[in-house]
């Protein structure tokens, strides 16, 4: 596993094909084809993430695709929305965005009822 330490602050993308830990600062984007990011309690990055798994213990402000899954971690802050078939949030993660686990699929139209509910008024 890659090390980016928590002194080392990268600006642009960030590409490879191994598992990276991020305890630094980077701004920009990141491609890890087929394996994992975590983003470490020191770590504060400002990019869209792309990886086979994505688990979140520092801040993230950006869009993040797992392939695989997404983990947000007690410690962990989410600013942008999180597409993955498999998500867990930890009781105390803060989250602000959407949550897409079904990233294959196409929205669908709400049907509307023709009758109201029970128990519900119409006006």
């Amino acid at each position: 596993m890659s090390t980016i330490g928590p002194t080392i602050t990268v600006k642009g993308s960030l590409t490879g094909k191994e598992d990276i830990l991020i305890e630094g600062h980077l701004d920009g984007k990141i491609v890890i084809q087929g394996h994992s990011v975590t983003i470490g309690k020191k770590g504060q990055v400002k990019a869209d993430i792309n990886a086979k798994v994505i688990i979140i213990e520092g801040a993230v402000e950006g869009n993040l695709y797992g392939e695989e899954q997404l983990i947000v971690r007690q410690s962990g802050i989410v600013r942008g929305d999180i597409i993955a078939p498999r998500v867990a949030l930890e009781d105390g993660s803060n989250i602000k965005g959407n949550v897409d686990m079904n990233p294959g699929d196409k929205p669908t139209e709400t049907a509307i009822p023709d009758k109201p509910l029970v128990g519900m008024k119409t006006t």
